[in-house]
């Protein structure tokens, strides 16, 4: 890491890709929410901490209302459920992101293994059964 990385950012493992689902607008929305999610733990100051953490949660909503609208007019069978997980991971990260405001920026690791966890488990589970429904209703 070069020398003019914020405090403790040198400490974390290398920053990981977004999960790629063979789904074009799914992935491209996973990069776009692993980007948040980098940016947001390159915070340099609390206002800015603030700021991405804002910006993390909008880019989340908007992948969740991209998802819904492509399971409804897929037709997706296990709409509810996903979108049941979709509301709870969006409280889930916005109470931790909100009880993690002071202490974000001193203990990246945590939050680097929590956002990269909460984001990986719900890509692995429900965004993969979705991208493969998708891809085999455009076959």
């Amino acid at each position: 890491m070069s020398d003019t990385s914020p405090d403790g950012w040198e400490d974390l493992p290398e920053l990981r890709t977004a999960p790629m689902l063979g789904h074009d607008g799914i992935d491209q929305d996973h990069a776009r929410v692993a980007a948040a999610i980098d940016r947001l733990l390159s915070a340099a100051s609390r206002s800015e901490f603030s700021r991405r953490t804002n910006d993390l949660i909008e880019i989340w909503r908007d992948h969740c209302a991209y998802e819904e609208a492509l399971m409804q007019e897929s037709g997706y069978p296990d709409f509810e459920a996903h979108r049941k997980e979709h509301r709870a991971l969006s409280n889930e990260l916005a109470m931790f992101l909100l009880t993690s405001g002071r202490d974000g920026l001193n203990d990246r690791r945590v939050l680097f293994r929590y956002l990269w966890g909460w984001f990986e488990m719900h890509s692995d589970g429900q965004d993969s059964q979705l991208a493969a429904f998708l891809n085999r209703e455009t076959r």
